[in-house]
């Protein structure tokens, strides 16, 4: 955590369920919180692709089929650059990126 968040983790000298939570543990206890605050976020704000179901499947033949065009890391590189994806990986990364401070 940045050193604005130190100021008040630093005088935390308690116990919480049994577990002593002291000035060198707190630290790293609400980086846990925080991350687990963001996933929750991002679960819960992230909606999920609807399914088209206005699509008819049909029989294929070997002409009609679609081969991929991507093979090994451009298809990693690929799919990664998809918004779906790229929004919540650069949300958890700036959200930790914030507390590095």
């Amino acid at each position: 955590a940045g050193p604005g968040v130190n100021v008040f983790l630093g005088a935390i000298n308690t116990s919480w369920f049994g577990l002593q939570v002291n000035k060198l543990n707190s630290v790293g206890l609400f980086l846990i919180g925080g991350n687990i605050f963001a996933l929750l976020v991002i679960l819960t704000l992230l909606k999920e692709p609807s399914v088209d179901y206005s699509i008819h499947h049909h029989e294929t033949s070997k002409e009609d089929e679609v081969k991929p065009k991507a093979h090994g890391w451009k298809a990693i590189l690929k799919s990664l650059l998809c918004l779906d994806i790229l929004v919540p990986i650069l949300s958890i990364f700036s959200f930790n990126a914030n507390f590095q401070l």
